[in-house]
């Protein structure tokens, strides 16, 4: 049996629309066993387990499935038991644990026939963009793109002492619905703009330079369409900043809102949930440090794990 670990992720970080990403310290656990054949068996542990689906549309098997595939096999019989942790569809990236997951343990299965970047580019059929699926892949700071039908990415180590305050509110945003919302036809000085900033924020969040991080997490491409899906989120965003964190911005798409800081945490996380009750809604503000390590394969001799070896 294969336990994988997977770290929650957060993407854009402001101006990186689909580019960047990073690891948080929060995690789900797969683990899978090859069986005889047919369908897979799936178990699912978390506050929310009835919207996981426990049949061929479970995302850590279809993932599984696709690496098979490309290689020309049928899929083996396989048991999932996923426990999960990161709130689903909050912007913290749990599809995209699962897509990884099931990438990992499929590759892992076949013995290891794929790098770390092919496998990225075999989950982008499923999630659609790169970005959450590097940072959980990977871990720390990661920048990705899609070149003539590859994925390249790049790792970067934050900045010591530099940690995302996260605030996960009691509402959902449809990522689709989304994604639907934003332009599809840009002003070149808005993606010149962007693209910058992207740069700069990299630069910042490696070197802890504060100035740096506070400018490149302005973005004029996403976050303007999407705040309005979300109650009090730019409030959120603003009393982060005055709390004094170093900048804010979604996670992802939201509804999370992700503020990074080196200092005060107790007092933006406070900030953070009074902006969001200001305007309704119940939230949850937790500050963790940016996951050094992405996805993590194990295997284990037993269902809880007690003759654990790492890999």
């Amino acid at each position: 049996m294969l336990k994988i670990t997977v770290p929650a992720t957060s993407a854009n970080l402001g101006a990186g629309l689909d580019c960047i990403g990073l690891a948080l310290s929060l995690h789900n656990e797969v683990t899978g066993e090859l069986t005889d054949g047919g369908e897979p068996r799936i178990w699912v542990e978390d506050e929310r387990a009835g919207s996981v689906p426990k049949d061929g549309n479970n995302l850590v098997w279809r993932a599984f499935a696709r690496v098979y595939a490309a290689v020309g096999k049928e899929a083996p019989g396989l048991e999932i038991g996923q426990r999960n942790r990161i709130p689903i569809a909050r912007g913290l990236g749990s599809s995209a644990t699962a897509i990884v997951a099931g990438l990992i343990l499929a590759n892992e299965f076949l013995g290891g026939r794929f790098s770390k970047e092919a496998l990225l580019g075999i989950g982008l059929e499923l999630e659609g963009h790169v970005d959450n699926l590097a940072a959980a892949m990977m871990g720390g700071v990661t920048v990705a793109c899609l070149n003539e039908g590859e994925v390249h990415c790049e790792r970067y180590e934050a900045a010591e002492g530099l940690k995302a305050v996260i605030c996960v509110p009691d509402l959902q945003v449809d990522t689709a619905e989304s994604r639907r919302r934003l332009q599809q036809r840009v002003l070149l000085r808005n993606a010149v703009y962007n693209m910058g900033h992207a740069l700069i924020f990299i630069g910042g969040v490696t070197t802890g330079a504060a100035d740096k991080i506070r400018i490149g997490m302005e973005d004029r491409l996403h976050q303007g369409r999407r705040v309005k899906m979300i109650p009090g989120a730019k409030e959120v965003m603003e009393g982060a900043v005055e709390a004094g964190a170093i900048g804010a911005c979604l996670s992802g798409s939201g509804p999370t809102i992700l503020a990074l800081a080196n200092e005060r945490f107790d007092e933006i996380e406070r900030a953070m949930e009074e902006a969001f009750r200001r305007a309704g809604v119940q939230a949850e503000a937790t500050a963790m440090a940016i996951e050094k390590e992405g996805a993590v394969a194990e295997r284990i001799e037993d269902p809880e794990g007690e003759a654990a070896t790492r890999r």
